[in-house]
């Protein structure tokens, strides 16, 4: 399997489609995602083939169509490409940057109990301030 890096946007609207429903056939993946995305089925079944290639999806052979099923579960595509992105901030703004998501992002109970308890652990161990990485001198 590819670097969740090499996989565009395009790409991840497929695998979300895969994710929710396994097993689609092409036809379906294009019923679901043409209104949307106004994506012409030949520009679907590319795409698919770059996410089989890339090692993100098996086909399963149905008659004249092919099944889609991912190979990589979508926690694990998540928290890859979360870990990604914050690598590429500064330490000490990763704090502000987890805010900011937990005011927009749609979450349920059980998450808010879940970081909760991942918070409090945390706390008992949490500097005053986080230190800067991105500088030498560990001031930015």
């Amino acid at each position: 399997m590819e670097a969740i890096s090499n996989i565009s946007e395009a790409e991840f609207a497929v695998m979300n489609l895969i994710w929710a429903k396994p097993g689609l056939t092409s036809h379906a993946i294009s019923d679901l995602l043409a209104p949307d995305h106004n994506w012409s089925a030949s520009t679907i079944k590319t795409m698919l083939a770059r996410l089989v290639k890339k090692g993100f999806l098996v086909t399963q052979a149905l008659g004249k169509q092919y099944q889609y099923t991912a190979l990589v579960d979508e926690d694990h595509i998540s928290i890859e490409y979360t870990q990604a992105l914050f690598k590429r901030l500064c330490d000490r703004h990763q704090g502000n940057a987890l805010q900011e998501l937990l005011k927009m992002a749609p979450i349920s109970q059980k998450d808010i109990a879940a970081m909760q308890d991942i918070l409090q652990a945390r706390a008992q161990t949490a500097p005053e301030v986080v230190q800067c990485h991105c500088m030498p001198d560990g001031n930015c």
